[in-house]
């Protein structure tokens, strides 16, 4: 009788949620990179602008909240597939 995850599959698919779990990282580094920037008046000296932060929030969030679903999502569906044998 086969199995639908072979070990490598197993693996992979760690390496991938591993992959995803780094981007997220990166993600929340370059949000308080932005943020320390903003606060020590960065783009007020350099652009002569200060942006909006209500766009910044928005897109960190939306970007931070997505990636977490995706993450769940995929550990479920692994975990439900090992469990069933599927």
């Amino acid at each position: 009788m086969a199995h639908a995850y072979e070990p490598d599959d197993i693996v992979q698919n760690w390496a991938n949620i591993w992959l995803q779990s780094l981007r997220d990282y990166a993600v929340i580094g370059l949000s308080v990179a932005y943020k320390a920037f903003d606060n020590l008046g960065g783009f007020k000296t350099l652009f002569g602008v200060q942006p909006d932060n209500r766009v910044a929030v928005l897109a960190f969030g939306l970007h931070r909240g997505l990636i977490e679903v995706v993450a769940v999502v995929a550990a479920l569906g692994i975990a439900l597939r090992l469990l069933v044998g599927a």
